[in-house]
C-alpha cells in the first residue's frame, strides 16, 4: 500500500455483501489490504452517496474492520477521519480505529467508551481521560483523531463533531493528550471498524468516507459551491437570495413569489 494520503467512500460494492480488498478501488477510493469479520456495503445509513460500510460485531463478539497497512513506518504526524453513526453506546468499550506498527503490533486507539464518550488510548490499550461529550446517537457525526507515534512522547488528539459537516475549528469536544503516551514505535497500518480484541455483541455502527493523511488534519467533505440567484425584479415578482445548489446530492430551487402575467 501507498503512504497516505487515502481514502475509501465504500461506492463500490453491492449493498448488503462484505467488504472487498480487491477491484474496489477504481470507484470507492483506495482498495483495503484486509478484511476482518464481515462488514459490509449497506444503503440503510449513508453519508454521501449510496453506500456505506456497516459494521456487525455479532451475537458472539467478533472483530469487524477494514485495514491498510504498508503506509511507510511512519513517525510523524498522523491524521484520521470518519463519519460515524451510531444508534447507541457500546455495552463494552470499542476500539473505532487501530493503529498498527510495521512489526506488527499496537500503535495507539481511538476508543468509543461505554458512557458515550470517545478517549485515546496507548499500545497497551489503555484508556485516557474520557472526552467532556457524549457522541450524538442516530444521526452522523465526524470523528477525527491526530497521532504521534513514539514509545516514549507518543501523543493522541481527538475531535469530535455533532454537525458532520462542520468547519475544522467548530468542534464539539476535543482531548489532546500530553506527549507522554507510550505508543507503539511507528504507524504503519490502520485498523477502521470494531478493532478491540474482545467486544460488545450485536453491536451495529456505520462509517462513511474514511480517510488518513501525513500531511493536515483532513476536515469535512468538500461541498459544492452554493449558487446564488440574484435579487431581480421578474414582472412584479421578485427571485430571493436561495443556493440553487447548497451541497452534494442536494439542491434546492430560489422561489419566484408573487409574480403576475404582463
Amino acid at each position: 500500500m501507498a503512504a497516505p494520503p487515502l481514502s475509501h467512500t465504500f461506492e463500490s460494492g453491492q449493498a448488503d455483501t462484505t467488504v472487498i480488498t480487491t477491484g474496489n478501488s477504481a470507484t470507492g477510493g483506495d482498495a483495503f489490504n484486509a478484511v476482518t469479520g464481515s462488514p459490509t456495503y449497506s444503503t440503510t445509513q449513508v453519508k454521501n452517496g449510496t453506500l456505506a460500510m456497516k459494521v456487525d460485531t455479532t451475537a458472539t463478539y467478533a472483530e469487524t474492520h477494514v485495514d491498510w497497512t504498508g503506509l511507510g513506518a511512519i513517525t510523524t504526524d498522523v491524521w484520521l477521519r470518519a463519519y460515524c453513526y451510531f444508534t447507541a453506546a457500546p455495552t463494552t468499550a470499542l476500539r473505532l480505529f487501530g493503529l498498527r506498527t510495521n512489526a506488527p503490533a499496537n500503535s495507539a486507539f481511538l476508543v468509543f467508551n461505554t458512557d458515550g464518550t470517545l478517549g485515546n488510548a496507548n499500545a497497551a490499550q489503555t484508556v485516557g481521560v474520557h472526552g467532556a461529550a457524549a457522541v450524538a446517537l442516530n444521526q452522523w457525526v465526524r470523528i477525527e483523531w491526530r497521532v504521534v507515534a513514539s514509545t516514549t512522547v507518543g501523543q493522541a488528539e481527538f475531535w469530535l463533531y455533532q454537525n458532520a459537516d462542520a468547519a475544522i475549528a467548530s468542534f464539539d469536544d476535543h482531548r489532546n493528550e500530553a506527549a507522554t503516551m507510550v505508543l507503539g514505535a511507528n504507524v504503519d497500518g490502520v485498523r477502521w471498524g470494531g478493532a478491540t480484541a474482545a467486544g460488545p455483541n450485536s453491536f451495529v455502527f456505520w462509517m462513511d468516507e474514511i480517510a488518513i493523511s501525513s500531511t493536515a488534519q483532513i476536515g469535512p467533505l468538500a461541498q459544492s459551491p452554493q449558487i446564488l440567484l440574484p435579487d431581480a425584479d421578474i414582472a412584479t415578482g421578485t427571485w430571493s437570495n436561495t443556493p440553487l445548489f447548497s451541497k452534494w446530492n442536494d439542491s434546492s430551487d430560489a422561489t419566484l413569489s408573487s409574480a403576475t402575467a404582463s
